[in-house]
């Protein structure tokens, strides 16, 4: 609170600035007047205002205070991504300056995921990098890329920006500012709710559709004599005969799974990943079937959505997992029309396929443990691991 009554007295004039702390209808997060604090006191002006402090109390700061001063004239603000979490640390990569640090998961980014981004300041002190300013509002990535694109207009290159650079008070009030925008429009549109929109290798929507037809136990062997005697149906993995597997049956070599069936004494349940696929499949098997088979309902379930109360099934992830893979080998907009597969191979389309998983991390590390997809495997098929 010292310096902060000093910088009152010293900066006055720029702390009231309307271009550094713009006039809002709705009161800042004390979170981010702790932020915007602290960068007028160790950065502002020359001689800052903590530099004042020190020549004007010296004698009464040990030196461990004197050490964390400067600790805390050394950091910057910036855009720092979650890179990894463990039960060890928190993995955080500066998207402006590339640096990386090591912080402890408590405090104000215990409950950060993978591909979080954070808007804050990482004082190196005694070995240990520590979060001692932060903006309230993490980020997911498609929103953290709309930041980084318009700062680093903003400030003129589309590199690296030095820390030096993001030290000065007008680096504050371009990420302070920018960050705040994001955060409003995106509230505006869809309330921060940023995930993945997936499709299947032959274009269509995901969607987790089930029909359900029903079978006289009398007929349930030849139902499935019959649809296990189709091309498009493989054994199944396990090797039971209610189960089965339809596919297609290109690339050759390396079927495209588009629907699972399990046929037990009294019902015929199939599942695909689209409406498409699925219509495909209820016509192949009516084909087949006739009369032996009766249509009865049929269901959707969204892919993404998480039911808080009730557990995912390892048949569930599987499902989503497949969807990913699928993904690899579909065109993406995103990506000039290439596969990511393709563009992984591309220098110039490189960045933006890491733009991809990242995003897709971000979304599936939020669902929590034992609810999200494992994404690295798609790192590994692109050789981006």
């Amino acid at each position: 609170m010292r310096m902060l009554e000093l910088a009152d007295r010293e900066l006055g004039a720029l702390a009231d600035d309307p271009d550094y702390a713009p006039d809002r209808s709705d009161a800042p997060d004390p979170d981010e007047v702790r932020v915007r604090a602290q960068c007028l006191v160790f950065h502002a002006a020359s001689p800052t205002v903590s530099e004042i402090f020190v020549a004007s109390r010296r004698a009464d700061l040990s030196r461990r205070e004197r050490r964390w001063i400067r600790a805390q004239e050394a950091s910057w603000l910036s855009v720092w991504e979650v890179s990894d979490v463990t039960e060890t640390g928190v993995m955080l990569e500066d998207l402006l300056t590339a640096e990386r640090r090591q912080s402890q998961p408590t405090g104000a980014i215990r409950d950060v995921v993978a591909r979080d981004a954070i808007l804050a300041r990482v004082v190196d002190a005694e070995g240990i990098a520590i979060v001692a300013g932060l903006h309230p509002v993490r980020l997911p990535p498609p929103l953290t890329d709309a930041v980084l694109e318009a700062v680093r207009e903003i400030v003129g290159t589309s590199g690296k920006v030095s820390p030096e650079r993001l030290r000065q008070i007008e680096a504050h009030y371009v990420l302070l500012t920018t960050w705040n925008a994001v955060v409003k429009r995106a509230v505006e549109i869809n309330g921060m709710n940023v995930g993945p929109s997936l499709s299947n290798a032959d274009g269509d929507a995901a969607l987790v559709t089930t029909d359900h037809f029903e079978v006289d136990p009398r007929d349930r062997a030849t139902v499935g004599a019959r649809l296990s005697a189709l091309t498009t149906v493989r054994a199944a993995p396990d090797g039971t005969d209610h189960v089965l597997v339809f596919v297609r049956p290109d690339p050759p070599g390396a079927p495209i799974i588009v629907a699972r069936g399990l046929l037990d004494a009294r019902r015929l349940r199939v599942e695909s990943n689209s409406v498409e696929r699925a219509d495909a499949r209820r016509r192949e098997i009516e084909d087949a079937c006739g009369v032996l088979v009766r249509h009865r309902i049929r269901a959707h379930t969204d892919p993404w959505r998480v039911v808080d109360e009730h557990p995912v099934s390892p048949a569930e992830l599987e499902r989503k997992r497949e969807l990913y893979l699928e993904m690899l080998d579909k065109a993406h907009d995103g990506l000039g029309g290439k596969t990511p597969r393709e563009a992984s191979a591309t220098k110039d389309l490189r960045p933006a396929v890491e733009r991809l998983l990242r995003s897709i991390e971000s979304f599936e590390a939020r669902l929590g443990p034992g609810r999200g997809v494992d994404v690295k495997v798609l790192r590994r098929e692109l050789g981006l691991d």
